[in-house]
């Protein structure tokens, strides 16, 4: 498996998990490798490509 391939299944992961806690995920972008979550009255940005 590539890094590409890793960061993608990592992305992944978070998304279902995130979305089966009843958090909304938008704004899945594996290019800019990042994601919104949102409970309805806050959202967040997660960006994976920061280190």
């Amino acid at each position: 498996m590539n890094s590409d391939e890793f960061m993608e299944k990592v992305m992944r992961i978070c998304e279902r998990a995130l979305e089966e806690k009843g958090y909304d995920v938008y704004g899945f972008s594996l290019g800019y490798e990042k994601f919104s979550v949102s409970d309805g009255k806050n959202s967040i940005s997660v960006d994976f490509s920061e280190q």
